[in-house]
């Protein structure tokens, strides 16, 4: 593919974006279309990391946590028909830092080691972890040359207990999805986009009534698992 086809096919997808809002279905099948791509990502990363290849394996992990974290944007597409923050949402879902961050939580419940001698942030934010992974994912892919005027290679920079973290980290948000497969189905949705219309301009009072309500109504409905409503209550206090 020569250079001219290539400007082509990168302006094509920038005139082809979607950037209003969604239907239910639609966005049902956005969060099953992300979630199969992320699972596809994970068993190429581990692909990769069996043959050795940790640097790459890792970054493909990144890929994938990124994609999971479609899964708990799209759905916001049903809360507003305001174009400036339907905008907003498309852009976060076409952000790569920005999808990373729905691990967060988990990433500093189970890691107190560094990932790589490079600059993975102290995870204090999810700003910074975000940035962190962004790094991450750029180290195992590129050559650079740091600071010292060294340069870097990915296979020296990511080794195997590195990749193995990252992989650890994808494998449990892909686990984590697998517990809510009902999120990015049809009535979940449907009761979501009842009770969470608005929600991007409620106080955090209103926005928690409205997460409350959301699973109550589909732990009643047999949706989620007993006891979901309770816990995502003991969770937002």
């Amino acid at each position: 593919m020569g250079l001219a086809n290539i400007e082509n096919v990168m302006t094509r997808l920038k005139e082809i974006q979607h950037w209003g809002s969604l239907s239910v279905e639609k966005v049902a099948e956005g969060v099953n279309v992300a979630f199969r791509n992320a699972q596809e990502l994970y068993d190429e990363a581990e692909i990769l990391f069996q043959h050795g290849r940790f640097a790459r394996a890792a970054s493909l992990a990144v890929l994938s946590i990124e994609e999971v974290g479609k899964v708990f944007l799209l759905p916001l597409l049903l809360t507003t028909t305001n174009q400036k923050d339907l905008r907003l949402i498309w852009k976060g879902y076409r952000n790569h830092k920005h999808k990373n961050n729905h691990v967060h939580l988990q990433m500093t419940k189970g890691a107190q080691q560094p990932i790589t001698r490079h600059s993975i942030p102290p995870l204090a934010s999810s700003d910074r972890w975000s940035d962190g992974m962004e790094d991450l994912k750029q180290i195992g892919f590129y050559t650079d040359c740091t600071y010292t005027k060294d340069w870097g290679i990915p296979s020296d920079a990511i080794k195997k207990a590195g990749a193995a973290q990252v992989m650890k980290i994808a494998s449990n948000s892909l686990t984590k999805y697998h517990g809510l497969d009902s999120f990015g189905s049809f009535p979940f949705l449907q009761i979501w986009s009842k009770h969470a219309r608005g929600i991007m301009d409620m106080n955090e009072d209103q926005k928690h009534a409205a997460f409350i309500a959301v699973f109550d109504e589909a732990e009643k409905a047999s949706l989620i698992e007993p006891g979901s409503r309770e816990a995502m209550e003991a969770f937002l206090k």
